[in-house]
């Protein structure tokens, strides 16, 4: 678990009692590259075999790992050392106006940058495997979603059509992971960390590459729902609920892809849903 998903002993204490061994080689399978998937997949994972050991079938049926492939975080600093850019580590000292100068000029640095033959011959056969379907790639940093911090909203996430051939597949994969790498360096991220006490924490980031599911509606693709749900919170129901309603929980969910439920688009109708008791 500690090589694979996570070294925080939190998550740790908590996987160890739902996986199994032939869990985590299930995962192996699916990952790129060394180091572990970062936080937010190991969230995914973990999550995802409790559902599949719930008393319901229909939710044992619906919880799977197989539309998910994983970039390890050592990677991040292969590519980092690779191209020359292991200084860049140095810029979470600057001052905050020396980093947006310079932002630009890294920024491009980053989309110049070149992949491990490995990594690339990993990331092919990723597309082959995908076979033309639509897919997002999403962030997996090693602090987000930890016990420690929850980054929301930091990382951008980046939908891929993959609707021309295999060659134009595989760039358009690594052009979005070269623009995840890079936001590790936005002077947002960096001042996010320093809030929350980890800008000495040598970040690094994994990747997550997700097979998008949904319907063909005229010329848009899209899930059905998708959105968020948390286990806490602070805003009262109903009459007969405590105000706070630390304890009851809440659902947020849109019609597509869960972008527009965590930013709250003016243009979207969301749809919240209390998870006490008392609403059912």
């Amino acid at each position: 678990i500690r090589l694979c998903l996570s070294d925080h002993l939190e998550f740790i204490s908590v996987a160890k009692k739902q996986l199994k061994i032939q869990d985590l080689l299930e995962v192996s399978q699916k990952v790129v590259g060394h180091g572990s998937i970062g936080g937010k997949s190991a969230g995914l994972i973990l999550s995802r075999y409790i559902l599949q050991h719930s008393e319901d079938e229909e939710i044992r049926e619906a919880a799977t790992i197989k539309d998910s492939y994983f970039v390890g975080a050592d990677e991040f600093q292969t590519f980092l050392a690779t191209n020359n850019m292991l200084d860049l580590y140095d810029l979470r000292y600057l001052p905050d106006q020396v980093r947006w100068d310079r932002f630009t000029f890294i920024h491009q640095r980053f989309l110049d940058g070149t992949f491990s033959a490995n990594i690339v011959d990993a990331l092919e056969q990723i597309i082959r495997e995908i076979d033309g379907r639509p897919f997002i790639v999403r962030s997996s940093s090693l602090l987000e979603d930890s016990y420690q911090a929850s980054i929301i909203g930091i990382y951008e996430s980046i939908v891929v059509p993959n609707q021309g051939t295999r060659e134009e597949g595989l760039l358009q994969l690594q052009n979005a992971i070269r623009e995840l790498y890079s936001q590790v360096f936005n002077p947002q991220a960096i001042q996010y960390r320093e809030k929350k006490k980890f800008d000495d924490y040598p970040e690094r980031m994994g990747i997550l590459i997700q097979i998008i599911r949904g319907h063909q509606i005229g010329n848009y693709y899209f899930p059905d729902l998708s959105g968020f749900a948390v286990s806490k919170s602070v805003s009262r129901w109903s009459p007969n609920e405590p105000i706070g309603g630390i304890d009851a929980g809440y659902t947020r969910f849109v019609v597509g892809l869960g972008s527009h439920a965590l930013h709250r688009h003016s243009s979207d109708c969301p749809a919240f849903i209390s998870l006490s008791e008392s609403d059912g």
